[in-house]
């Protein structure tokens, strides 16, 4: 039983491929170098974005942590609410400057 199924997925994957790469579209011809400098500054800024994402919500996951292991010291706590309110400072700054692009690249037709 173990062979049949294993010739029929294997008959299976072997007859979609050629549908699976027609579904690919080229828009260039190979050679042909249609870099766009535009393209590679999104493509970079959108990658800044997400890592950026990921450490704000690191940073707060360890705040509230701090929060929890603090048991009632003020100057543990004061530390925790610090690293919040630093951290949504941070989060305002970030999201403004990414903001700031977005406008300038619609307002200029970029």
């Amino acid at each position: 039983m173990n062979k049949k199924l294993a010739l029929a997925s294997t008959l299976t994957i072997l007859l979609t491929l050629p549908l699976v790469s027609s579904a690919i579209l080229f828009t260039s011809q190979p050679g042909e170098s249609n870099i766009n400098l535009i393209y590679v500054i999104q493509g970079i800024l959108t990658a800044v974005w997400w890592v950026f994402m990921g450490i704000v919500v690191i940073l707060f996951i360890i705040a509230g942590i701090q929060f929890l292991t603090a048991q009632g010291d003020p100057t543990k706590l004061e530390q925790a609410r610090q690293f919040v309110i630093w951290g949504a400072g941070g989060v305002l700054v970030g999201v403004l400057a990414f903001s700031i692009i977005t406008i300038v690249r619609n307002t200029f037709v970029i």
